[in-house]
């Protein structure tokens, strides 16, 4: 996990049946930025084409609380960082700001 200060922490928590949603967070993501999945939105961590929607240099994480609660561990993109409770507070921390995308 980076220690650095970064530039924007996006927090989504939606399935990507909202691919409205998605779009506008990435249009938004810049150099620097970083990504968590938290509740529904680790679904879309498994989606086989999730990762390369997303531009290789942005850091992808989900929160493992939520994955381990809907059975997700085995099924979730390899490229995509797990992180507990503890993580999600420092990235909160090392990053300017964070934006929810709710």
């Amino acid at each position: 996990m980076p220690t650095t200060t970064k530039t924007t922490l996006h927090i989504i928590n939606k399935t990507t049946t909202n691919a409205r949603l998605y779009q506008d967070c990435c249009d938004s993501m810049l150099e620097g930025d970083e990504l968590l999945l938290i509740e529904s939105a680790v679904y879309a961590g498994c989606e086989q084409n999730f990762h390369s929607a997303i531009p290789t240099s942005f850091p992808i994480y989900a929160l493992e609380v939520d994955v381990a609660a809907r059975g997700l561990t085995d099924k979730l993109n390899k490229e995509i960082q797990l992180i507990d409770d503890n993580q999600f507070v420092n990235l909160c921390c090392i990053h300017h700001k964070s934006i929810s995308w709710f």
